[in-house]
């Protein structure tokens, strides 16, 4: 497999360029990090989780010169522990994070859970659908909050 990443980037162009995000941000979107280089946290230790989110929303604030952090989990926040979003938000760096679990709540308050409307490929309806019954299913079993364990 002969794959030439570079010209692929070039020729598609898949990721939003700094013009186009200090346009959206004129338009009144907020824009967040997403760490360095898309690890999946559950297989890092903590100190890199926090050195990847914290350097990640740090230049992004001082790229966009923006007055607040945010942060969306590569891949997913599934194991990342509450001593993390602790000590993440005693940095007074970021204000508001995003897990991946779907429609559940999160034991830590500023972190909400999303969804992704790119996988399974079904209509947008469908999937929020889907994600509706499930919350109404987890609520019911008790089992619609996500709990995080101390390191």
């Amino acid at each position: 497999m002969n794959i030439d990443f570079n010209d692929y980037l070039l020729k598609k162009q898949p990721y939003l360029n700094s013009c186009q995000i200090e346009s959206l941000i004129k338009d009144g979107f907020t824009i967040g990090a997403h760490s360095i280089d898309h690890p999946l946290y559950s297989s890092i230790s903590l100190r890199d989780q926090l050195g990847q989110t914290l350097e990640s929303i740090k230049q992004i604030r001082n790229r966009f010169c923006l007055d607040y952090g945010a942060f969306a989990f590569p891949h997913s926040d599934h194991k990342v522990s509450m001593e993390f979003f602790k000590e993440l938000y005693d940095s007074g760096v970021v204000d508001i994070s995003f897990g991946t679990a779907g429609m559940l709540n999160d034991s830590f308050p500023e972190n909400f859970q999303r969804f992704s409307l790119e996988k399974p490929l079904l209509p947008a309806k469908d999937i929020v659908s889907y994600q509706l019954i499930r919350k109404l299913f987890k609520s019911i079993t008790g089992n619609d909050k996500i709990i995080r364990l101390d390191h």
